[in-house]
Parts: structure tokens; sequence; C-alpha cells
């Protein structure tokens, strides 16, 4: 059985505009998807899965997945071992809710397997000083 991370994201973006971010930030190339009930961005390689989409979460427990908008799940695949996939997504984890939480830019939840919260981010609001006359 594959597991899965989810990191939350809100923003008033659209999914195009924070998918092209995302792409950026990570240096990845993220492909649009769509079928007849939602569309999504998408990044693939030989041991890793990245969507980006929105998502239809209830709140549960501490996790309020309603006050995000947005949705990157991670999966870690096609590795000898489960501990190989295990290592293969925390680091992946690591990297995106980092890059993401350096932005300054985005509330965040991060979560394992939609079970365990892991963290949760706020960017600081940025306080004016008026300047001294």
């Amino acid at each position: 059985m594959s597991r899965s991370m989810h990191l939350f994201i809100d923003t008033k973006s659209s999914l195009a505009t924070l998918a092209q971010e995302v792409s950026s930030l990570l240096r990845i190339n993220l492909q649009r998807r769509a079928d007849a009930h939602e569309t999504w961005y998408e990044y693939d390689d030989a041991t890793t899965v990245l969507t980006l989409g929105t998502h239809d979460f209830e709140n549960d427990r501490d996790m309020n997945f309603e006050d995000y908008r947005y949705d990157i799940e991670l999966r870690a695949l096609n590795l000898d071992t489960p501990e190989e996939r295990e290592q293969r997504l925390a680091d992946l984890v690591k990297v995106v809710y980092q890059k993401l939480k350096a932005t300054q830019k985005y509330p965040l939840l991060l979560v394992d397997d939609l079970q365990v919260k892991l963290a949760e981010f706020s960017p600081q609001l940025a306080v004016v000083m008026p300047t001294p006359t």
C-alpha cells in the first residue's frame, strides 16, 4: 500500500498561479491534468508523484482542512524496500514544506496519510512602522 503525505496550502491565487510558483520553487514541471470533474497539476518521475489541486476534505480533530484551499499530495514509489520509500517520501516532504514555508506567503498544514498533523505554519504579518519625523 502506498502511503502519502499531504501539504495543505491557503492562498487566494488561482490553481494555475500556485502551480507555476510551486514549479518554480521546486524546479519541476507540473503538468496540467483534467477530467470531467476537476483540474489538477501533476509531476512524476521514477520514484516520486506530486499532485496539486483543490480538495473536499472536512475538518477532522485538530486538522482544519477546510481552512486550506489547495492540497499537495506526495507519494514515493518504485523503490525496493518500504524503508527506501519512507526515506524518499520524508526527504521529499521536507524539501517541499521548507521551500513553501521560506516564501512566508502561505498558511501551511502538513499531514501524514490524512491522519496525523505533523506541522502547521502561518506567515508572520509584516508590521510597517511609521517613519519618525
